[in-house]
């Protein structure tokens, strides 16, 4: 009985996963994301239809799960939040973190281990993550969602 239910619990934790990893390379394909990271760096300076349209799709996106999900990002290369949901993450470097890192190495869908939140003190968090491309297939940045893993349970 026990080996059955842990068995049933595994298979509920990895279908979670594997939702979330398909569901979030499907997101990083939405042409507005693709759009917004091909401006320059001076050109997301001014507000333009491209940023609108991007922080729309970001904002639409986190509403699928509003208690759940903390946050959706756009990483560029450098690995420079440019666009955030949680608009203090705004500007942060997420370069050095296995969800920016990952997707850009292996060209996948990406997710992290669970970890404690920087934000909110005893809340563990969980990253998925996708490469954005543009349309002949060059990445230009991380799509980057931050889950609550108390969702989990």
């Amino acid at each position: 009985s026990l080996l059955a239910a842990a068995s049933q619990t595994a298979t509920s934790i990895d279908t979670f996963i594997n939702t979330n990893l398909n569901a979030v390379r499907v997101e990083a394909i939405l042409p507005g994301l693709s759009q917004y990271l091909q401006l320059s760096q001076v050109e997301r300076r001014s507000r333009n239809p491209e940023e609108v349209i991007a922080s729309t799709t970001l904002l639409s996106l986190s509403r699928k799960d509003a208690v759940n999900i903390i946050s959706y990002a756009l990483l560029d290369l450098r690995g420079k939040n440019i666009l955030d949901t949680y608009t203090p993450g705004i500007g942060s470097d997420e370069s050095q973190r296995d969800y920016f890192i990952q997707p850009l190495k292996t060209g996948y869908p990406y997710a992290s281990a669970m970890r404690l939140s920087n934000r909110v003190p005893g809340q563990v968090t969980l990253y998925f993550s996708s490469p954005v491309r543009d349309a002949t297939g060059k990445i230009l940045g991380v799509l980057r969602l931050c889950y609550n893993a108390t969702g989990i349970q």
